[in-house]
């Protein structure tokens, strides 16, 4: 580990899991896990103002919720250095907000496609979480899509 700088100093107390064991360059882990919080703040901000501007308040309270969690999760890693407590809050809280927000915001025509965030979170869950809580991640996010698709008529009527 080279430098002294902010990176190096997060990268000496990284807690490495799932794949992120198998990065040898702790710096490397480092700047990947910044990025993710980086990118996390950036999007949930984009989805607040497109929902605030819309007029959508109940998923702009959901975004708003999600933005404390992401930044309650950041600050754990940057003062633990544990990417399974950081990625952890974030993809929980999102298996629970984002079939909510779908359902809130009349199905996945008027929703956008919300619930396809659970292909992603399942990908994010298999690579930053252990084995066990990935599979649960992945199984919640099959049942709810399962639970989903008979209703969308019905939240779409809602419309």
């Amino acid at each position: 580990m080279e430098g002294t700088g902010f990176m190096s100093s997060l990268a000496s107390r990284i807690q490495p899991t799932g794949v992120g064991r198998t990065i040898e360059d702790p710096v490397l882990l480092a700047r990947i896990a910044v990025g993710s919080g980086v990118m996390l703040a950036v999007n949930i901000a984009l989805l607040a103002g497109i929902h605030g501007g819309f007029g959508e308040w109940q998923a702009l309270a959901i975004d708003l919720g999600a933005a404390a969690v992401y930044l309650a999760g950041f600050v754990v890693f940057l003062v633990t250095g544990s990417i399974a407590r950081f990625a952890a809050m974030g993809l929980w809280w999102t298996v629970v907000t984002v079939p909510l927000s779908h359902a809130i915001l009349g199905g996945y025509v008027w929703s956008g496609g919300y619930v396809l965030w659970g292909i992603v979170n399942a990908t994010l869950a298999a690579l930053w979480l252990e084995r066990r809580q990935a599979i649960v991640i992945a199984s919640i996010w099959m049942v709810a899509a399962v639970v989903l698709v008979p209703m969308e008529s019905m939240l779409q009527d809602r419309r």
